[in-house]
């Protein structure tokens, strides 16, 4: 027998063996014994193809190894999801999800009112361009989209009046234009260091916060739409997100569509619907309204103590391995026991405050998507606090 290593993007070294005189061997590595936000098949079982190392994910699925204990994944929002596609596409079929919701989606959520009116809350459109992978999934699974002339309305949170677009700043469309050029162009420069990981390294002046970056690159003008795209849409605060960050996400497309005078070229979408029928496609147990007491972690596996609200008395759940498919904040991972550098490295995780809630207005307003900012007086945007 020999070793070799298969490395794995944004993981550890996963080492393997294989025979130099057969074409296929199983794979089974550790477990992993740390937590990781990353997609790591360890103590898994899988195929190595001998020559062109690479591991056989079509005609040899059927050959792949059964393993007693199942990789448990915690949370079936779109993160959980996507991990659970993953490990299908890979072969593993023995997973188990939990969720502590009564369904999956996580921030994307469907409401209905006494009246049967249908409130997609959370996420809801996308954009023409920038969303390919999205529209991919949506098409997949049969969802449909839209491109909608919606119209939206301003008013005031406080008294639930529609303001007149009078009243509301007159953007400088020729300063905006001329940032847009100037943004796609400085984008483009950085754009060696915008790829996943940023393992190319973060120049100093993409540490900065976006909005010190735009000011520094006099782009001001593009403020109002960025507001708009990255406070209200719960992606951060300008004046706290690194500026690499946020050339990452506002692409030119998306960027393009935050600051321009109209709705064209978005598309709105149920995205509840698309993470409920993803969880009825995949290959996996998903156990809902899940309160996790503890997790303990050892060399060989990991135990997962367990309450739903249709059973109170704890359940136990051993995992090969265990994949935090959440928002990795210190106060949501009491039950994991973490170490000390474990507790360091969450700890610097920090939450953004967003909310999404249906709001009543006067029935002379037509529409179905508004949008909660907040004008102050020096005409800039900010946005509201959330309900307590």
């Amino acid at each position: 027998m020999s070793e070799a290593a298969l490395p794995l993007r944004n993981s550890p070294t996963l080492r393997l063996n294989y025979s130099a005189d057969t074409s296929v061997k199983t794979l089974c590595a550790p477990p992993m014994t740390h937590l990781s936000p990353h997609l790591l098949p360890a103590s898994g079982c899988g195929l190595w193809a001998r020559g062109l190392f690479k591991v056989v994910l079509l005609a040899a699925l059927p050959l792949i190894a059964s393993c007693a204990n199942p990789i448990c994944v915690v949370g079936a929002g779109f993160s959980g999801l996507s991990t659970v596609l993953r490990l299908n596409e890979k072969g593993f079929e023995n997973i188990v999800v939990f969720e502590k919701a009564s369904g999956p989606g996580g921030k994307a959520k469907t409401w209905m009112d006494p009246n049967g009116k249908v409130f997609n809350l959370g996420p809801m459109a996308g954009v023409h361009g920038s969303y390919n992978i999205t529209t991919g999934f949506l098409d997949k699974f049969g969802v449909p989209y839209s491109y909608e002339d919606t119209p939206v309305f301003w008013y005031e949170a406080m008294t639930g009046h529609v303001l007149d677009k009078s009243s509301l700043p007159n953007p400088d469309w020729s300063a905006i234009t001329d940032a847009f050029v100037r943004y796609v162009k400085i984008q483009d420069q950085y754009s060696h260091y915008l790829v996943p990981g940023f393992t190319k390294g973060i120049p100093e002046e993409l540490a900065l916060p976006f909005s010190e970056f735009l000011a520094n690159n006099d782009l001001n003008a593009l403020l109002p739409g960025l507001w708009f795209a990255i406070n209200a849409f719960g992606y951060g605060a300008l004046n706290e997100i690194p500026a690499i960050y946020g050339l990452v996400y506002m692409s030119s497309p998306t960027m393009y569509f935050s600051v321009r005078p109209g709705p064209e070229g978005v598309f709105f979408t149920d995205y509840n619907r698309l993470a409920r029928e993803i969880a009825g496609s995949v290959k996996a147990t998903f156990v809902y309204n899940v309160d996790i007491e503890d997790v303990q972690r050892s060399s060989k596996d990991v135990t997962v103590v367990y309450r739903t609200s249709a059973n109170r008395n704890s359940a136990t759940q051993k995992c090969r391995d265990i994949v935090l498919a959440v928002p990795h904040l210190l106060s949501g991972l009491s039950a994991f026991n973490l170490d000390e550098t474990e507790s360091e490295i969450f700890g610097a995780v920090k939450s953004v405050q967003y909310f999404s809630t249906p709001v009543k207005m006067s029935k002379a307003v037509k529409g179905r998507f508004y949008n909660l900012l907040q004008f102050v007086p020096s005409s800039k945007f900010s946005l509201l606090p959330a309900p307590d």
